[in-house]
């Protein structure tokens, strides 16, 4: 019994410490890099946080932060709705996938139309070539389709082979974002 209360005492001190750790100004951590103080100035609330790519181009202001720390950004191209993207330093990515009647993610990429009739904005999917986004294409009708293969960005951009029938249209390519703006990316708070 005396075993069992020493840990869990060690297991609530250590938690404890995290917690204090969490609510603690960074100024008093003292290990804060001189390369986040220069991005996140201490001691004030932030106001809003901006992506920048590598040559210091402004990418987008990020409006929504998915699994407590993937930014998420709006972006446009003209003609179209606004969609969103999630942003890592080294990529960014949409969050659908594009499907293939092949087994090595090669051929005409397609995705799922909206699934859900609350959805008012595009779902997109990133892939080749560069980091071209894809809607899928407003303009077809659902069709139940097989698929082989799919490909769905996350932290590293890799064929999956899998096979299903499910309602596919044509994945339409908007852009590619690689043409714009030169990753790695990095975020500024002001």
């Amino acid at each position: 019994m005396q075993h069992v209360r020493s840990v869990v005492t060690l297991v609530l001190a250590s938690t404890l410490s995290s917690m204090f750790m969490l609510v603690m100004p960074a100024h008093a951590q003292n290990n804060t890099s001189p390369e986040t103080k220069r991005h996140f100035p201490q001691e004030r609330a932030v106001k809003n946080l901006i992506v920048f790519d590598s040559n210091g181009e402004k990418v987008a202001d990020v409006f929504d932060i998915v699994d407590f720390s993937v930014p998420l950004i709006l972006f446009v191209v003209k003609g179209f709705l606004p969609f969103s993207l999630l942003v890592h330093p080294d990529r960014i990515l949409g969050r659908n996938a594009l499907l293939f009647e092949s087994s090595d993610c090669s051929g005409t990429p397609f995705m799922q139309p909206h699934l859900s009739p609350d959805e008012v904005l595009p779902i997109v999917a990133t892939g080749p070539p560069g980091d071209t986004v894809y809607i899928p294409d407003p303009n077809s009708s659902p069709q139940t389709m097989s698929f082989n293969s799919y490909l769905l960005e996350d932290f590293s951009r890799s064929c999956q082979t899998s096979s299903g029938q499910v309602s596919l249209v044509p994945a339409l390519p908007l852009i590619d974002l690689d043409t714009l703006f030169t990753p790695p990316y990095h975020f500024e708070a002001h």
